[in-house]
């Protein structure tokens, strides 16, 4: 003999959540309180498995389910902590190199994971500061050079130091990155 229940609960989304082994032998109807949007007051009727000898065995299904998905959304806000953490501490150490343009990529990275990470926040406007000066310094067509040296684009990176060169016939990096590189062919 099946028993029903009238649970109340709410949905986001038009999700409701329970657990797999009670969702697979039960029946669920969920009616949402009319204009509510996406979200409101809801009523589900569901049809308990003669297994589930009480409406208590049922509710406590669902308040389980209800802790595991919070469970599974805290882990997943650990893990971003986590890698929050390790880019905050990647973009120190090119930091510490005098690589800015790295660091601000990778404080970007912290602060895309947490959002309230504030000492990404004051390393970034500190590794901004400091890679703008370095790219007034020598100049943006040397910086734009080493980066296409990183991604193996060597070709682009010569033409880069060379319109460094024709700008600022000066500029020492990008003289002898330019006869580095020609060395090389």
């Amino acid at each position: 003999m099946n028993r029903k229940l009238v649970v109340a609960g709410v949905v986001a989304a038009g999700i409701f959540f329970c657990s797999n082994a009670f969702c697979s032998d039960t029946n669920i109807t969920i009616n949402a309180t009319p204009g509510t949007g996406t979200g409101g007051a809801v009523s589900t009727v569901e049809t308990i498995p003669p297994s589930l000898q009480t409406a208590d065995e049922a509710i406590k299904l669902q308040d389980h389910a209800i802790k595991v998905h919070e469970m599974e959304e805290k882990k997943i806000e650990v893990q971003d902590l986590k890698k929050s953490a390790d880019a905050l501490a990647t973009g120190n150490e090119y930091f510490k190199k005098g690589e800015y343009r790295d660091a601000v990529r990778y404080y970007e990275m912290a602060i895309g994971y947490d959002d309230a990470n504030q000492a990404a926040h004051n390393r970034l406007i500190d590794a901004r500061k400091k890679r703008d000066e370095q790219e007034i310094k020598t100049g943006v067509h040397y910086h734009n050079a080493m980066e296409y040296l990183r991604r193996s684009m060597r070709e682009n990176a010569v033409n880069e130091l060379v319109l460094q060169l024709k700008a600022d016939p000066e500029n020492e990096p990008a003289r002898m990155k330019l006869n580095e590189l020609e060395h090389v062919r």
